[in-house]
């Protein structure tokens, strides 16, 4: 589900976009773009400098100016935006602006994630199939970690999901964690929240082939 506005998504080079972000990285963020409530996966150029103190974070309101894709390059996600400067934060909004934005964008139960059974999906499939959602496991999540990486296990469809995790501040507070796997309710001392959602994404292609991932935890 989408919110239903009357605007499109801000894609002109040169336009200023503001969003609502969901998943920070130094060169590559997930967020919604608060003109056109549509998720967007914005590439743009890490911050350096004064910037790097002011680089959003989750929930954070930010701008930046739309750039142009270089004529070899192929969008391969459809929520794919390319930003010519970092992500500059201008706000931050509250808990219930941020549930009326985030509502209408979560999965609805039953539904199959990101439109498909399987863990990946062929690249050439990407134009059919939504590449971002959040979702709200059904019971508990547990969070693994191991030898492997760190992985996110839930149900959905009375099935158990398990899905490599992406979250650079999951992966910063590591050493925080009791033994895993664990509740993701228990959490809340490592992380500063309990989790309760995710944002899952597909990645960019391996071998032809792009997978699911959770690119952030959310409250």
């Amino acid at each position: 589900m989408r919110l239903v506005t009357q605007f499109p998504r801000t894609e002109v080079p040169g336009s200023s976009m503001h969003v609502l972000v969901l998943a920070p990285s130094p060169t590559r963020t997930l967020g919604v773009d608060l003109a056109s409530g549509a998720f967007v996966r914005m590439d743009h150029p890490a911050p350096r400098g004064e910037r790097v103190k002011t680089a959003p974070r989750e929930f954070d309101v930010a701008v930046a100016r739309v750039g142009t894709r270089p004529e070899n390059e192929t969008a391969i996600h459809r929520e794919s935006v390319v930003l010519d400067q970092p992500l500059s934060t201008v706000g931050r909004m509250s808990k219930r602006k941020v549930e009326r934005i985030l509502r209408p964008l979560q999965h609805v139960p039953g539904s199959s994630l990101l439109g498909c059974e399987g863990p990946a999906v062929p690249m050439w499939d990407l134009e059919t199939l939504p590449g971002v959602a959040i979702v709200r496991p059904e019971g508990d999540m547990f969070i693994d970690v191991n030898e492997n990486g760190v992985w996110a296990m839930f149900n959905w469809k009375r099935h158990t999901h398990r899905v490599r995790v992406e979250d650079r501040r999951l992966f910063s507070r590591l050493d925080w964690f009791p033994e895993t796997p664990v509740a993701a309710n228990k959490l809340g001392p490592a992380l500063g929240f309990v989790p309760r959602r995710l944002v899952l994404s597909f990645t960019d292609p391996v071998n032809g082939y792009c997978y699911k991932a959770v690119s952030a935890l959310l409250r």
